[in-house]
């Protein structure tokens, strides 16, 4: 079984809030307000920018061989024998602190992971307790800074 972190939420999130406003939009438009264009249009274009992001966002998923590393175009397995270490750094200045996970074929102790490209040894995650979780199944080694 693996574990996928994807924005499948923030999909119906969108679905559920922006629906109602776009058939507003709609029916403002069919009973000749030209308002309800711009609306349907609006909520139309902020659809299709939320779409696309989720088409080029990373994602990281666990799995009984290792970390898999997906992008729209590429896919990178980190087998967990060649993982050497895995960690929380405590901050990140460029994104207001947020903690994250990274995942290394080197054996590295980071207190931040500002300015480190993501390649074929080194996968970053926004944190959250539940990949945690995922990783504790198949990772018996130390988590840095957890």
């Amino acid at each position: 079984m693996s574990f996928s972190y994807m924005r499948l939420k923030f999909v119906v999130l969108y679905a559920a809030t922006l629906l109602p406003i776009l058939l507003v939009g709609v029916f403002l438009l069919w009973i000749g307000e030209s308002i309800g264009g711009v609306v349907s249009a609006g909520v139309y274009l902020m659809g299709i920018y939320a779409i696309s992001r989720l088409l080029v966002r990373r994602r990281i998923i666990i799995t009984e061989e290792g970390v898999i590393h997906k992008t729209v175009s590429n896919e990178t397995l980190m087998r967990w024998d060649e993982i050497k270490s895995i960690g929380v750094p405590r901050r990140s200045p460029v994104s207001g602190y947020q903690k994250w996970i990274y995942f290394s074929k080197n054996e590295i102790r980071l207190n931040n992971v500002e300015g480190i490209e993501v390649s074929d040894s080194f996968f970053v995650v926004s944190y959250r307790e539940r990949i945690l979780d995922e990783v504790r199944k198949y990772w018996d080694s130390e988590i840095i800074g957890v």
